[in-house]
């Protein structure tokens, strides 16, 4: 019955995909290096956008509600199985990620981001109107334009990037979030992939800044690369010109040691920059060290400096002496270099394009020839030429004979002990030398080299912007019939073919229009569902009279895997299809197409073409591409809910076109925001329904095949690891990372020794283990020191999630795991349960299970030898986990799933008191009396030892428990599960935290509400009124960091005045008196609410406890009526009732 309304609903659908697809991909940022001008003409033009998108998308969404008005009318119509029948259909059709509300959502949403750049556009149109009728008063002088700086995550280069970058952009007054889009936009590689899980919000771009400086800015770090390039340097050449470059080398990186406040005169300097000078220099360096005992840096580089400009004096003064020299019959006539260079590293010492650059100087001059003997025959020739070993066998067993390096050709050493980068002077490539180029042994051999034709245009590719090949018949004869000759655009293709066949792309002609100035233009279009987007050509752009909405750069792959770079302009175009129904589309700019294809001149009885005759095929050059994006909106195939398309084929289904992928939990982006979700799902326990994964499936499966014994009874366990995953090394990252940590540590000698002591412990106690040996799968985890300055303890953290950018981290590759632990709402419930409560604690919990020995390496990390000396690789140690690190993304899955699997495997009446009394490492007893409280206690000490695990810290609100199993040093009240317990009165403090801060913001406002622990929500009436307050900074622009305004500060300060503490009995129920559950339920145009007592009928009276309560704000996107409103918390208050049943 509904049919007709779906169908109506799918239609209006699909076109909302279509207007949110191409709002989403709308780029509307103005390049900075147009004119003021054309920035104002660029604005309005976006503005005219934006506009019309809103309103195309605003009434669809109308039509959409109307639609929806008549589905919910329907059922009244119906009879009662019908009903149940709609309803389940309307839920599923309507609701998940391809439901048309969920679409709607998305559409509104987006409205909402059009509004903000409606709202940025408008401020730059005015701000630049303004500067440009200023600018027509006075005098019109234009600066250079500054380019932005570019940073690829090189750690030298970051201090001079980033006081660029803050004089060009972060010192200026413009908002933060256009900030963090510059600071993106000059960010490369390693930097970029740092700040690209960040959205383009104003709050992320401080915290990424500090980011960034605290991964590049780091000055032991930049000093060690410093170091390290200089270290690198290779030694110059006797040339002038090379040596006066090393130099300036030298002294950039010696100039950057000094801003970095390090001591450059000390010996170890002036030994590395003497290093990097020639023979000739060094005896000049000598002769001055001898006579001058305070020889020092600053001598060394001003000796230097004098000797090199003494040089290029003198060769001014006889600039015209080297062509004179150049026809002196020494003169090298070989283009090659000497042989002493002849095989080293080819950036070290092959200056062969220097050479003739400068042969005809005079310091080139003087570089006489030297003979060069062959290796093979002793005759003078270079050994590539020898006539007398031609074959690659004569020379393989020659060499063998004289007992020579196969590399340099030189005795006194073996070929796998030579260091020398081998160099070929045939082919240009390293890793052989010219004795053994296969150019010199397939001369001559006439092979077919498709490639040969492709060299007109293969060394200026990159020029070249192209996506696609076309492909022509050749009409002349081909020399030989295997031959494909390859060609790219405009450079046709040709193949032999059968004189009766031949192949046809897909080419039609099509009309296109302007939208906005509703000019029409008939194209041919070539369809290429090889092509992932949809190319029109710029001529044909500029016919239609259209106007970019923006640029945006793209990559592709071209001919033979070349990867071509485009910024490309952004177009909108309408294609009319033959129903006059428009397909609009967005796409890519291009001055590259496919130059001339083929097509068959279609009569109107095309049914009928049978035969097709020379003369009906014409030669067309498309305009547009259509790529695979709007490929099948245009061939009629099913469209999938999630906007893909579907052709049947005889090899089965193939889905195809744009559309929809959900995002899975694999790599989860990580932002400030991750403290609100946590927070908002603790409001949601209890009345939040949650659900197992297939990896939670998989990793359950895993633990149960995996788990083992130890003959102690220790349990093991395997991590459960990913397939197909490319797991970092490490090495380095957790040597650096150590580096780090020892240089604070050392500042505090005391909190370095104890640090020291806790490894010392975990090796005495067989947690970790030396490396004996070297693995080849490996991983090494960095870790950090944090004291706790209330307790004074320190503790070591490990980073399982640290990762490089070309591995993935220990916590990428391994399963979570379900999560085992049971409600904390529904554990403190039963606790309020038991008459005398008993808690105890697993000692080192994760310590106590062991890893299997086949996957101990993929935990190792590193410690000093000796802690009084810096960490250098003579001075560490390689260690490993034997057993379970904390901070591994597994760890408390494993370690609930081995408790559980310990416990359900015992014969003991306590298995099932014990298994809903445990809380991670957390264990929970009842007891009517003192007698049965330890005989458990007792009891399950012993059960806890039998898998190598010890119970401790035993508390009850029984004094006996206390003083028999507890500490000596046991305080009151202690923490029960994040609540104040005092064992004495047997009660539970509930605590609002008084709030203190100087400076009011939105994320401090955030975090006072976040301050107060409350699972059970007895502070739900209290916290309302700030959760409304924050609410209203929601609907505001502001930063997460910018200061609220007066008034709000003002009702702020009345709000938070109301804190402190009350106290409830921790026994809310006997449970031989008969008991009543009573839920209340309510709801206002802000807020509802479900709150659960228990009454109890006892001898004296009535008596009742509040057990939980709840509260939620009412959405802001959505606004809800009261009685929808209503609704919801007789939602709530039903799943309440049912958890609290359950629990």
């Amino acid at each position: 019955m509904s049919g007709v309304i779906q169908e109506a609903i799918n239609g209006l659908k699909e076109r909302l995909v279509r207007y949110n697809t191409a709002a989403t991909d709308a780029d509307f940022r103005i390049a900075a290096d147009l004119g003021m001008e054309e920035k104002i003409l660029t604005a309005k033009r976006m503005i005219k956008y934006i506009t019309l998108t809103k309103k195309k998308i605003s009434n669809l969404l109308n039509d959409l509600d109307g639609q929806t008005v008549n589905y919910v009318n329907l059922f009244p119509t119906l009879d009662r199985e019908e009903k149940i029948e709609e309803k389940n259909e309307y839920k599923n059709f309507a609701n998940g990620p391809e439901g048309y509300l969920t679409i709607m959502e998305e559409a509104r949403e987006i409205i909402e981001a059009l509004n903000e750049n409606e709202y940025i556009l408008e401020e730059i149109l005015n701000n630049n109107t303004g500067q440009a009728q200023r600018q027509a008063n006075e005098m019109n002088v234009k600066l250079p334009e500054i380019k932005l700086p570019e940073f690829s995550g090189d750690t030298k280069n970051w201090q001079s990037f980033f006081e660029e970058f803050k004089a060009a952009v972060d010192e200026q007054p413009i908002p933060d979030k256009r900030k963090m889009q510059y600071l993106k936009s000059a960010l490369r590689n390693e930097a970029l992939e740092i700040v690209e899980p960040y959205p383009l919000e104003a709050g992320n771009y401080k915290l990424v800044l500090d980011l960034l400086k605290n991964r590049f800015g780091d000055k032991i770090t930049i000093r060690s690369s410093l170091h390290s390039e200089l270290r690198k340097l290779p030694r110059a050449n006797q040339f002038v010109p090379e040596i006066r470059k090393t130099l300036r080398k030298i002294e950039a990186i010696i100039n950057q040691l000094k801003l970095m406040g390090e001591n450059t005169e000390h010996q170890q300097l002036v030994l590395e920059v003497e290093s990097k000078m020639p023979k000739k220099i060094l005896t000049e360096i000598f002769k001055r060290k001898r006579t001058d005992p305070l020889w020092s840096l600053e001598k060394l580089l001003k000796f230097l400096d004098e000797y090199l400009k003494l040089e290029e004096d003198v060769h001014m003064l006889h600039k015209d002496f080297g062509s004179e020299l150049n026809e002196r019959p020494y003169q090298k006539k070989d283009n090659r270099e000497p042989e002493k260079y002849k095989n080293r590293e080819p950036e070290k010492y092959n200056n062969r394009e220097i050479y003739k650059k400068f042969k005809g100087t005079a310091m080139y001059a003087f570089q006489k020839e030297q003979k060069h003997a062959c290796k093979f025959c002793s005759l003078s020739h270079w050994e590539d030429k020898c006539e007398k070993y031609k074959t690659k066998e004569e020379r393989i067993k020659r060499i063998k004979e004289l007992k020579i390096c196969f590399k340099c050709l030189r005795n006194n050493h073996r070929s796998i002990d030579c260091k020398a980068n081998t160099f070929c002077y045939n082919c240009k490539k390293n890793g052989h030398i010219s004795v053994f180029c296969h150019n010199l042994y397939t001369k001559g051999q006439q092979k077919p080299n498709p490639m040969k034709n492709f060299e007109k245009f293969g060394n200026d590719f990159n020029k070249r912007k192209q996506m696609c090949l076309a492909v022509k018949e050749n009409s002349e004869n081909s020399e030989n019939e295997n031959d494909i000759l390859i060609q790219n655009f405009a450079n046709k293709k040709e193949i032999k073919e059968k004189d009766n066949e031949k192949t046809l792309l897909q080419v039609a002609q099509v009309k296109i229009k302007n939208p906005i100035k509703k000019k029409f233009l008939n194209v041919e279009a070539f369809f290429d569902s090889g092509c992932e987007i949809t190319l029109l050509h710029n001529s044909t752009a500029s016919k239609l009279g259209l106007k970019p909405i923006g640029h945006k750069e793209f990559r592709g792959i071209g001919l033979f895997n070349k990867t071509i770079t485009v910024n490309a302009p952004i177009y909108i175009i309408d294609l009319i299809c033959l129903n006059n129904d428009k397909i609009n589309m967005v796409v890519r700019g291009t001055n590259d197409m496919v130059e001339y294809l083929e097509k068959i001149k279609i009569n109107n009885r095309i049914d009928q073409m049978s035969k097709i005759n020379i003369g009906q095929i014409e030669t067309v050059k498309p305009e547009i591409l259509i790529g695979a994006d709007y490929y099948g909106l245009i061939f009629g195939n099913k469209q999938l809910k999630s906007g893909f398309l579907t052709v049947d084929t005889k090899i089965g289904n193939i889905i195809y076109g744009k559309g929809k992928i959900s995002k899975g939990s694999e790599n989860p982006k990580i932002c400030q925001m991750v403290n609100t979700d946590l927070w908002w799902e603790l409001e949601g326990l209890g009345i939040d329904i949650k659900k197992e994964t297939e990896e939670d499936k998989f990793a359950i499966e895993h633990f149960k095949s995996n788990i083992k014994r130890e003959n102690n009874g220790r349990y093991i366990v395997s991590w459960p690891i990913k397939e197909n995953q490319t797991l970092a090394d490490n090495f380095w990252i957790s040597m650096k990372r150590l580096q780090g940590v020892w240089n604070k540590l050392n500042k505090n000698p005391e909190i370095l020794e104890k640090y020291n002591r806790l490894f010392v412990e975990q090796a005495q106690n067989c947690i970790i283990e030396k490396c004996e040996k070297e693995s080849e799968i490996a991983h090494y985890i960095p870790h950090h020191c944090v004291i706790n300055e209330e307790k004074k303890k320190v503790r070591i953290v490990f980073d399982a999630s640290c990762r490089t950018k070309d591995g993935l981290s220990l916590n990428q590759i391994i399963l979570r795991g379900p999560v085992l632990l049971p409600d904390i709402c529904g554990m403190l419930l039963r606790l309020r349960t038991f008459k005398n409560l008993i808690a105890a604690d697993v000692k080192g919990a994760f310590h106590q299970i062991a890893i299997n020995e086949a996957q101990r390496d993929l935990t190792r990390f590193l410690w000093i030898n000796d802690i009084k000396a810096p960490p250098t690789y003579e001075n560490i140690v390689k260690w490993r986990f034997a057993r379970m690190p904390f901070g591994v993304i597994a760890a408390p899955y494993l370690l609930a799933a081995v408790i559980n699997y310990h416990i359900e495997n015992l014969n003991s009446p306590l298995s099932v008191e014990l298994k809903r009394g445990i809380y991670a490492d957390n264990v929970f007893l009842c007891a009517e009396n003192e007698k049965e409280a330890k005989q458990k206690c007792q009891k399950v000490s012993k059960i806890f030892e039998e898998a190598k695990m010890n119970l401790h810290e035993f508390c009850s609100n029984l004094n006996e428990i206390n003083k028999t199993f507890g500490d000596k040093e046991q305080k009151n009240p202690i923490k029960l599960l994040g609540l104040n317990w005092n064992l004495e009165k047997d009660t539970i403090l509930i605590e609002l935290k008084e709030i203190k801060e100087t400076k009011w913001t939105k994320r401090s406002v955030l975090k006072s509400l976040a301050s107060s622990f409350d699972p059970l929500g007895f502070l739900v009436p209290a916290n309302l009124p700030r959760k409304l307050f924050f609410q209203g900074l929601w609907k505001t622009d502001k930063t997460w960091d910018e200061e609220i305004e007066k008034n709000e500060c003002e009702d702020w300060n009345k709000i938070k005045v109301d804190y402190g503490n009350f106290q409830i009995r921790r026994i809310s129920v006997n449970k031989q008196n008969p008991t009543e559950l009573h839920i209340f339920v309510d709801a206002s145009g802000k807020a509802y609410a479900a709150v659960a007592y228990l009454r109890q009928l006892e001898k004296n009276g009535v008596q009742t406890s509040i057990i939980m309560s709840k509260g939620k704000l009412a959405p802001i996107k959505n606004k809800l009526t009261i009685p929808r409103l209503e609704l919801m918390a007789s939602v709530a208050g039903k799943r309440m009732s049912d958890f609290i049943i359950r629990n």
